[in-house]
């Protein structure tokens, strides 16, 4: 996988406000996008979840809560961190749901050919060199 890279010291604040300013955004629109970031591992150690609601204060202040991103969470992240393409995105799902290629190959009316290949560019593309590793990236 992909080395881990420190933030650079003066990203913290204008991430914050912009994180903010979508929350009070959404509190004002619901039809608004959620201030949801999902952060890769490869900046954070592990994939982070982290959202922003503003606290009913009257002061505009927002809460911001980092945690563990959730299974449902990662996978959408981690395909567009690695720019995975629409059929790799499927496959990935369904290895995530421990799924064998063959019955990936079934399950997408493809050959087992085809969906290694596709596996070998999910590797390739992530660095990972056994399917255990790429399984582990997608849960933790």
């Amino acid at each position: 996988m992909r080395s881990r890279q420190p933030n650079p010291d003066w990203i913290m604040e204008p991430f914050m406000a912009g994180l903010a300013i979508k929350a009070r955004a959404y509190e004002r629109d619901p039809r608004a996008t959620r201030p949801l970031v999902v952060g890769p591992a490869a900046g954070y150690g592990r994939w982070i979840s982290i959202q922003a609601a503003p606290l009913d204060d009257g002061a505009g202040d927002v809460a911001v809560t980092i945690r563990a991103a959730g299974g449902e969470q990662i996978l959408p992240a981690f395909c567009d961190w690695y720019q995975a393409t629409p059929r790799e995105r499927q496959i990935l799902t369904h290895l995530r749901d421990a799924v064998a290629p063959k019955q990936i190959a079934r399950r997408l009316d493809l050959s087992v050919h085809t969906v290694n290949d596709h596996l070998k560019a999910i590797h390739r593309k992530t660095g990972a060199s056994r399917r255990e590793e790429l399984l582990a990236a997608l849960t933790s």
